[in-house]
């Protein structure tokens, strides 16, 4: 779930002008 999160704030970001492709191409995975 926190990965699709960060994806989808990447492409938010990325819709409004932002450099999102290190979240996208790294996500942070919590380690559980």
């Amino acid at each position: 779930e926190g990965v699709a999160i960060e994806i989808a704030e990447a492409v938010v970001g990325a819709l409004k002008g932002e450099l999102a492709a290190t979240a996208v191409n790294a996500p942070m995975v919590p380690a559980e």
